[in-house]
């Protein structure tokens, strides 16, 4: 695990996690999962859904990322999803959570806001 934001001895900000997923180069989607935390134990449908929504919130275009409202409908899914997964005992192995270089974003959330968003990090 890497520090949320650092200093460079210039004094500019670094932040790791973002230079590490790259979110506006191709594959961000593949690099945020091959990230995850691999102690959290979430599953898979949850970790990827999460992954959508947060790489959406990123979009270049302020048009395509989702609103505010629809950005807490989305958690308040994926709340109940991770709930409804681990209660079911489905949770996964950490490693079963990481993405293949081919998986594609699910839309199962209700993240994709209709303004294509999910084509940008592919």
């Amino acid at each position: 695990n890497k520090p949320p934001a650092l200093c460079s001895p210039q004094g500019d900000m670094i932040f790791p996690l973002l230079e590490a997923i790259q979110p506006y180069v191709p594959g961000a989607h593949h690099r945020l999962m091959q990230s995850l935390d691999k102690s959290g134990l979430w599953p898979q449908i949850v970790a990827e859904d999460f992954g959508d929504l947060a790489l959406s919130c990123l979009d270049p275009m302020p048009k395509r990322r989702p609103s505010f409202a629809n950005v807490v409908k989305s958690l308040q899914k994926l709340a109940a999803l991770r709930s409804q997964s681990f209660s079911a005992g489905a949770a996964q192995a950490p490693h079963d959570t990481v993405a293949t270089e081919s998986s594609e974003p699910s839309t199962e959330g209700g993240t994709d806001t209709g303004g294509g968003w999910m084509s940008w990090w592919k």
